[in-house]
């Protein structure tokens, strides 16, 4: 152990093969050291018969003086004192041997570094190098660097968090040095990196590679609001269809914020937030970004929920029982016991995802009110919940995403090609997607691309496209699904009539669970097998896997040794939902035989928030030949039977009231 340890402190000081043979011979064994010049020149020449090749004393004498000035940056007091160096190096390598040999628990922290991943991981031995001259630690050790900015992975028996903080804007081999967490911390990025699926859009990933341009500092601004409250609101019928964005914007504006603004104002006011927005309006990944955020700005702990997998199950008993022990699982021994600490200090964020995919009956049981009075609550959730209930978010301040301006949206498609095509294609493809978007009568589509998820869609299909644009969000769904079943081919070959089956079955599925009284956006492998069949390589749950239709999530918490399953996007599942009601089938909104009154056993759809989207894309979906004729008359006939709805509820006789209030609804 001792000679491994000399030779490791040989290494770390760049000693000479001569210095570390001097340095391995003066110090045989701990206890014990060779102190004479003459004696200690004796033994270097033993076993050397011919004369010439022996060394003399002031050789030796040489050598140990090269020695002492490699070793004087970490022991100060050789560079002090003229005498009995001798005896004080020695005194710092017992000392330093007793320090490592001694069980001490690491500290393992995080440090993000803002630069190239690549030349970074070609400097480790450098970054590690200077890391342990400026913080005086040889225990020090890099044992990972994960891609993205770069971020250090640091273990250490000596250097703790905060000596890591201050080396926040200083340089590292040439590397700024951008924030440190601690472990816990860390735990808390990782279990926020898990779900980035959510946002990384698997099948565009496959198309056009991992690119969230969200992450590139492009961000939807957002906007302070509050329930407008107006003797005669702006109804849909006062706004022009090609401005039809603005009709996520009636409620009252206090204040606008961009996406950087709205950061530093979540850390300054550590108040509860909702974030409300259409879908694919960037509220997850907005999310994510302020969870990476606090993190990074602040000493705080962050813990996700993905409100989908809560289900019934108290929100307090699901963070002790299931989001805890997944945490502790792969998590060392040694700060288990912190968890307590932290949660009594008050520094933790709750982010909870998706309120609107919650169930109707667990939205009802959801109880994070005790919550509020402990820790700052950032809730996600669908425009259409909150405008129908404002008081579930009762206590929140609302933020709402804002549609993408002329310059986001020109900044966005300009980011997206460089990488996929050569540099002067890239320009020419984003050129012609903006020129298209800017000619007159596009004036709609444009509009509709406002939408961060749509103009992704767009973006990811614009080169097969031959330069058309859709004009509905239906049509830009159908194109892209259309697109990844031509790309997919040669690598996951359907043939037509698998590929009708499978999003047949798709369809059926997402309508079940949109009905469902459990979570509509968490799908059990019992119901997901039930519609797509077994997974086998045949099954049409292995080509929709393959496709990225779904995903993976993870286990079930009732049934541990079945996979959970979602839609990629849930707009995408809403989009497959609505290809299964027939043009003809618009009973299934809405009951054709109704009157005046609910027909019983008919389900009222229109007045359910989860079908408001498969709705709109139903009546968006295109047909061809003599379809055209006959989908055209029945959507008619049931945007007529929506106005001309009649809930039989009396006569209403106020001055600004003609409706009842299940045919306001309708309407």
């Amino acid at each position: 152990m001792w000679q491994d340890f000399l030779r490791q402190q040989a290494k770390n000081h760049s000693l000479s093969p001569e210095e570390i043979d001097t340095l391995l011979k003066r110090f045989p064994e701990k206890e014990r050291y060779i102190k004479p010049e003459a004696e200690f020149t004796d033994i270097l020449n033993e076993g050397i018969s011919d004369a010439k090749h022996k060394i003399g004393v002031d050789t030796v004498t040489k050598r140990m003086q090269e020695i002492y000035k490699k070793f004087q940056g970490d022991c100060p007091k050789l560079q002090q004192s003229s005498r009995g160096k001798l005896g004080i190096l020695r005194g710092w390598l017992i000392e330093q041997f007793i320090t490592i040999d001694s069980p001490k628990t690491l500290t393992r922290c995080i440090l993000g570094l803002k630069g190239n991943y690549q030349k970074a991981q070609e400097k480790l031995t450098e970054i590690t190098q200077t890391l342990q001259n400026l913080l005086k630690d040889k225990t020090l050790s890099i044992t990972k660097v994960e891609e993205g900015s770069i971020i250090l992975i640091v273990e250490s028996a000596q250097t703790g968090y905060d000596q890591l903080k201050t080396l926040i804007g200083q340089e590292i081999a040439g590397f700024p040095v951008e924030y440190a967490i601690d472990e816990w911390q860390d735990i808390c990025r990782r279990m926020v990196i898990d779900r980035k699926h959510l946002t990384s859009n698997t099948v565009i990933g496959r198309v056009s590679g991992n690119r969230n341009l969200i992450d590139e500092d492009l961000f939807v601004d957002l906007a302070l609001v509050k329930p407008k409250r107006s003797e005669q609101p702006k109804y849909p019928q006062d706004i022009d269809a090609e401005k039809g964005s603005e009709f996520f914007t009636w409620q009252e504006v206090e204040k606008r914020f961009d996406s950087r603004k709205f950061l530093e104002e979540v850390i300054k006011t550590r108040k509860n937030i909702a974030i409300i927005g259409e879908p694919g309006a960037g509220k997850t990944t907005l999310l994510q970004k302020l969870a990476f955020w606090l993190l990074q700005e602040t000493d705080d702990l962050v813990v996700w929920v993905s409100l989908a997998e809560l289900g019934s199950q108290p929100l307090e008993e699901y963070l002790d029982q299931k989001w805890l022990k997944k945490v502790l699982r792969h998590s060392r021994e040694e700060i288990k016991a912190d968890w307590e600490q932290k949660i009594q200090g008050g520094a933790v964020w709750l982010l909870l995802d998706g309120l609107d995919e919650m169930s109707q009956t667990d939205l009802q049981a959801l109880k994070f009110w005790d919550w509020v009075m402990n820790v700052p609550i950032i809730v996600t959730c669908r425009l259409n919940l909150w405008q129908a209930d404002p008081s579930k978010l009762q206590g929140f301040q609302t933020y709402l995403t804002q549609p993408f301006q002329d310059e986001q949206m020109q900044e966005f498609i300009r980011r997206w090609f460089p990488g996929l095509v050569g540099a002067t294609e890239a320009d020419l493809l984003a050129e012609s997607l903006w020129s298209q978007l800017q000619a007159a009568g596009k004036e709609r589509i444009k509009d509709l691309c406002r939408n961060p998820l749509r103009l992704t869609l767009l973006c990811a299909s614009w080169k097969g496209r031959g330069g058309k644009l859709p004009d509905t969000t239906a049509k830009l769904y159908e194109k892209f699904v259309n697109y990844i079943y031509k790309w997919k081919k040669k690598e996951f070959p359907v043939s037509s009539e698998e590929r009708k089956q499978l999003n047949a079955a798709l369809g059926e599925l997402a309508k079940t669970s949109l009905d469902g009284n459990k979570s509509q956006f968490c799908l059990s492998h019992r119901l997901v097998c039930k519609y797509l069949g077994e997974p086998d390589e045949e099954s049409l749950l292995d080509k929709a896997l393959k496709l990225g239709w779904l995903n993976n999530l993870e286990r079930d918490a009732d049934e541990p040794e079945e996979p959970v399953y979602v839609f990629y996007h849930t707009t995408f599942q809403e989009y497959f939902a609505a290809l299964a009601v027939k043009e003809k089938d618009w009973d299934y909104f809405l009951p054709k035989d109704h009157v005046n009154r609910p027909v019983a056993e008919k389900r009222y759809r229109i007045f359910a928030p989860q079908w408001k989207q498969v709705i709109l894309l139903w009546l968006g979906r295109e047909y061809i030949g003599h379809e055209e004729k006959e989908a055209k008359e029945e959507k008619e006939a049931f945007i007529r039977a929506l106005v001309e709805f009649k809930d039989g509820c009396g006569e209403w006789n106020f001055e600004t009231v003609d409706r009842g209030f299940y045919e306001y609804r309708a309407y």
